[in-house]
């Protein structure tokens, strides 16, 4: 394992300013994103897209995290989003079951990244959280023959029908990092961060913090949500204007918007 990534990890557990907590949640993100494996029965899932989650009480109390049992101190094994906040809670179904990594490895606070879009060992990339995990699931299939393939051919992404298969993701160590030298082509590409997606007002504060990390660039073939406001953020992070923020753009999206032009 990444000793950095670990470390970071680690210091979630003690640092104590709300943005020194938002800068170790977008540097693991950044990790993950540049060189993390999930695999799950010999099927390698690549995150493009992640939102983290993370809630320690009295430090930062984010109001969307689900504090899930499966959230807390299971380091590296996969979250499958639940009704309620015991490890056994019935699984949310339909286009609310997602799964995420779970990232803590403390009894003191829940983290756990929210896989968004995903790239498979085939080269398909498939975005959109429901999505990722019904594609994941009918490859992880293929591998166990727990279910009759012919019933997850026309299956909905997050059809009741996955239920038999959602245990087959936890309960196991699925992350790993890549060496260096074999890391994929997401370790030169750029890295953007924006705010969450789809989370409603119930705390404006935790709703609009950079969380979402994806990586760029923003081609017209990946499927992110919000791609202005992706692009806006990132210049906005970085203090791009002018000539720097137009040629920004026409590297993260192959042209320039005119409110691009403007800044």
């Amino acid at each position: 394992m990444n000793m950095d990534f670990q470390t970071a990890c680690s210091a979630l557990g003690t640092v104590t300013a709300r943005d020194e907590v938002v800068m170790l949640l977008q540097q693991i993100t950044a990790f993950l994103l540049k060189g993390g494996v999930l695999e799950v029965y010999g099927v390698e899932c690549r995150p493009l897209e992640l939102e983290s989650y993370f809630y320690r009480a009295g430090v930062f109390e984010d109001a969307y995290v689900h504090e899930n049992e499966r959230q807390l101190n299971h380091f590296g094994e996969l979250y499958v989003h639940r009704i309620g906040a015991l490890a056994t809670s019935h699984y949310k179904m339909d286009n609310r079951v997602c799964v995420g990594i779970c990232l803590s490895d403390s009894t003191d606070y829940y983290y756990s990244a929210l896989i968004r879009s995903a790239r498979f060992a085939t080269g398909e990339e498939v975005f959109g959280p429901n999505n990722v995990l019904t594609a994941w699931l009918r490859r992880i299939n293929a591998q166990t023959h727990t279910m009759p393939p012919e019933r997850l051919e026309s299956l909905r992404p997050g059809g009741h029908e996955l239920a038999p298969l959602l245990p087959l993701l936890e309960e196991k160590p699925v992350l790993r990092f890549e060496p260096s030298a074999l890391a994929s082509s997401e370790s030169e590409s750029p890295l953007l961060f924006s705010v969450r997606v789809g989370l409603g007002d119930k705390s404006p504060a935790d709703r609009d913090l950079p969380l979402r990390g994806v990586v760029g660039p923003l081609l017209a073939t990946r499927k992110y949500k919000d791609k202005t406001r992706l692009l806006r953020d990132y210049l906005e992070a970085h203090a791009l204007t002018g000539q720097t923020a137009c040629e920004a753009a026409r590297h993260l999206i192959g042209s320039v918007p005119s409110w691009v032009k403007q800044r």
